[in-house]
């Protein structure tokens, strides 16, 4: 059981035993007959759909798109049901004083509007980030070199795939990007979620020196179900060969070159394989051997590595790589929020490194908020992210 599917649980039992609570304590006491029969029955079916959202997984014998996103509405409805009523149980032992129960109420319709917009609003509009990166060792014909980076579309778990793909291609386009990178989960489960008509569109991605892509954990194939139907190997197959049909260069466990007038840099990508399932959401991946993927890729040249998870930022960097390291996998948790200009989400419970940008010894990290959804329909705080990145000699 990973970390985060740990700390879920506990606050999932947590809330359930709130709910209890005030039931014995106050609702038995002061609702009449069907006020308590409403609260009960709105409070046990609010309660429940995690658990439902988990039996459907479970027991239906494959994780269609459908079956996913069908789940990914239950675990919202729960958010959107729960967070007011959590907030309202704050306003409880002053509940004598009417102004009381009044800011209760309006405070509680505030919280429930937040997920509510995360869900019609926050999921959908793109924010485009710019940021400079500077460093002596970029070569000279490299200064001003801009590079797109996105991450983590899950064609499968959008509710309106093809018009967020559209909007997501035309804003990409109309930044005029010299590269493009993408630094995996192209989908949620299956190979078949990029059928022709997204492949179309996708392919309307267009950069001078190429758009390049990794592979994250959703796109190996590690979460279909029905593995006799659709072996994770063939769907990995499958959807590398769909990357590739679009124009879509892969760097998959590899390095390559990019040339720029007199000067080149090098571009590896790190894949997801098999044995970072269970680390996937772990803060330290000291003992993962990365070596092979820059094997005879001269140290003096600047090196941009993409790998979706940035948790082996270390790993890159202590081999001498990764002046530029591009990574997704966190989305910031699909939450997070500004406050004393520090930001708030929970990913920082579980990740050292997991939004924007981060430097060391002169190595730069970028950890992109990616596209879609996975969990739950919602974004808040966290929108999809283009980032714009500008490469700069300094002197």
């Amino acid at each position: 059981m990973t970390t985060v599917i740990a700390f879920l649980i506990i606050v999932y039992v947590l809330i359930i035993a709130t709910d209890f609570v005030v039931w014995r304590r106050v609702c038995r006491r002061y609702l009449d007959g069907w006020r308590r029969r409403v609260y009960a029955g709105f409070t046990t079916l609010s309660d429940a759909l995690p658990l439902l959202s988990w039996l459907v997984n479970v027991l239906l014998p494959d994780n269609t798109p459908a079956v996913v996103v069908v789940s990914m509405w239950m675990n919202t409805l729960y958010i959107i049901f729960v967070l007011p009523r959590m907030v309202w149980y704050m306003f409880l032992p002053f509940r004598r004083h009417k102004f009381v129960r009044i800011a209760a109420v309006a405070t509680a319709t505030a919280v429930a509007a937040i997920p509510i917009y995360g869900v019609f609003f926050g999921r959908k509009n793109i924010e485009v980030k710019s940021v400079d990166i500077s460093s002596e060792r970029l070569p000279d014909s490299f200064d001003g070199f801009r590079i797109l980076l996105f991450s983590d579309l899950h064609i499968g778990t959008m509710l309106c795939p093809d018009s967020e793909i559209a909007t997501f291609v035309e804003t990409a386009n109309a930044q005029k990007a010299d590269m493009v990178i993408f630094t995996g989960d192209l989908v949620s489960i299956r190979h078949t979620e990029l059928d022709d008509r997204r492949m179309k569109m996708l392919s309307g991605i267009t950069a001078p020196y190429g758009v390049w892509a990794s592979i994250g954990n959703h796109d190996t194939g590690i979460y279909v179900k029905d593995t006799v139907a659709l072996p994770k190997l063939l769907n990995k197959e499958l959807l590398l060969d769909k990357i590739e049909a679009m124009g879509w260069r892969i760097a998959d466990d590899s390095t390559v070159y990019i040339r720029r007038g007199n000067d080149s840099v090098s571009l590896s990508g790190i894949s997801f394989s098999e044995r970072l399932y269970e680390m996937r959401h772990s803060a330290h991946m000291e003992d993962v051997d990365i070596s092979d993927v820059y094997e005879g890729v001269p140290a003096h040249i600047y090196n941009i590595t993409m790998s979706h998870l940035p948790q082996l930022w270390d790993n890159i960097i202590a081999g001498g790589y990764g002046d530029l390291t591009l990574s997704g996998h966190v989305h910031s948790m699909q939450a997070k929020v500004r406050v004393a200009g520090i930001e708030i989400s929970p990913a920082r419970i579980f990740y050292r490194r997991w939004s924007g940008l981060y430097e060391q010894n002169g190595h730069s990290l970028y950890i992109n908020d990616g596209i879609g959804c996975v969990g739950a329909c919602m974004r808040i705080g966290a929108s999809p992210e283009i980032t714009v990145i500008t490469l700069h000699k300094s002197k």
